[in-house]
C-alpha cells in the first residue's frame, strides 16, 4: 500500500469509528452537529468522507460523545488494521 492508499485507509477507519460511536450513542449526527454547533451538512459531509475533517472537529465530536480520545484512536486504528488485513 503506498502512502496515498495508506491515507485513504486511515481516513476512511477514522470516518467509520465516528460513525460507529455516533451510533452506538444516544445521538444522531443531527444532534451531535448540534451539539457542536455546527451546520448539519457541513458536518454530514465530514461523517460522509465528502469534505476533509478538521481534527479539532473530529476531538470535539469524539468528546461530545463521551469517548476518550485516546479509546477512540486506538480504536479505529484496529479498524484500520482490520480493514487492511494487518
Amino acid at each position: 500500500m503506498d502512502n496515498k492508499e495508506t491515507a485513504a485507509a486511515y481516513t476512511a477507519a477514522i470516518l467509520g469509528q465516528l460513525n460507529a460511536e455516533i451510533g452506538a450513542s444516544d445521538h444522531t449526527p443531527k444532534s451531535l452537529a448540534r451539539a457542536l454547533e455546527m451546520d448539519y451538512g457541513t458536518f454530514l459531509r465530514y461523517t460522509k468522507g465528502e469534505r476533509p475533517m478538521p481534527m479539532l472537529v473530529l476531538w470535539q465530536a469524539v468528546s461530545a460523545l463521551g469517548v476518550p480520545q485516546l479509546v477512540f484512536a486506538q480504536r479505529a486504528q484496529e479498524r484500520f488494521e482490520t480493514q487492511a488485513g494487518l
